[in-house]
């Protein structure tokens, strides 16, 4: 069994598994979707600095992540299992069940829009209408 450490910024990801099928139906590998969320498996000790100092990573194992999609990415077969290497950077949240504190509340309605009625200007209504 092989364990994998990531090296600095690095992090090793188990993806969630892809749309392999949509209902009864299997999708070929054209229409199949790339996964964007996993669980972090391991992390890399931090970026370190030019005076020896390291900035640890704000990710923990088992952390729940959503990332950029990138079929470039190196592949790792670990225990039978297809993990992704890649840097925090390309991490784009962690993900949980808990609520992250107060939200902020959506934005209001623009107001309606009003109609001007400009002197010499016929209106929209009579535009294109027979006089």
């Amino acid at each position: 069994m092989t364990n994998y450490h990531p090296r600095n910024d690095l992090v090793l990801v188990l993806p969630d598994q892809s749309a392999t099928h949509h209902g009864t139906i299997a999708l070929p590998p054209s229409a199949q979707t790339t996964p964007t969320t996993g669980t972090v498996a391991a992390v890399g000790p931090g970026i370190l600095l030019d005076d020896g100092n390291r900035i640890p990573l704000d990710l923990t194992v088992g952390d729940r992540v959503k990332f950029t999609p990138d079929n470039a990415r190196p592949h790792f077969d670990v225990n039978g299992s297809q993990h992704l290497l890649m840097h925090e950077r390309e991490i784009m949240c962690t993900m949980s069940d808990e609520p992250v504190g107060e939200m902020l509340p959506p934005p209001e309605a623009e107001p309606a829009m009003q109609t001007i009625k400009v002197a010499g200007i016929p209106s929209a209504s009579a535009v294109g209408t027979p006089t």
